[in-house]
């Protein structure tokens, strides 16, 4: 049985040069970025290793960029759909919707804290199930004039829309 040993074939820059089709600057650059050597002597393996991990961080970098550049488009779309909309009416005002919440909320309020004054010559002598029977209609009667309140409020913007 021969034994045989597999030398790590090393290689001076000229050598490297020729095998990879580049020039002796580049193997200059990329000794100054981290490429292999020892003894001014080049592993081939080590170095196409090198360069291949190099060559992967640069595709994973473009990758990055090549993200970066679809959520940038992605934005831009949507900006132009937002402008579009706002062109064509579609969008409110943010102040003016703020308001009418305010109102809304305002006349919640009034209702439901008019409920406790309307309620106690409805449940005297009342059992608990009918008092709770009672509650739930002044709350439902409550909620009834609010969204007579927001018809109304509708009706109102549309008008204004229309003008």
């Amino acid at each position: 049985m021969k034994k045989t040993t597999r030398r790590k074939k090393t290689v001076t820059r000229e050598e490297l040069a020729r095998i990879l089709k580049c020039s002796t600057r580049a193997i200059a650059n990329w000794k100054r970025a981290g490429l292999p050597v020892r003894n001014n002597k080049y592993d081939i393996e080590r170095v196409k290793a090198w360069l291949k991990q190099r060559e992967d961080a640069r595709d994973l970098k473009n990758a990055g960029k090549l993200n970066a550049l679809l959520r940038w488009r992605k934005l831009r779309q949507h900006s132009a759909k937002l402008e579009l909309a706002e062109r064509k009416g579609i969008l409110l005002d943010r102040a003016m919707v703020k308001r009418r919440w305010d109102e809304a909320a305002q006349v919640v309020k009034q209702l439901l804290l008019g409920i406790p004054k309307r309620i106690p010559p409805r449940i005297v002598g009342r059992t608990a199930p009918e008092i709770e029977a009672v509650l739930r209609v002044s709350i439902d009667e409550a909620l009834g004039q609010v969204m007579k309140v927001r018809v109304l409020d509708e009706a109102r913007f549309d008008q204004g829309e229309a003008q």
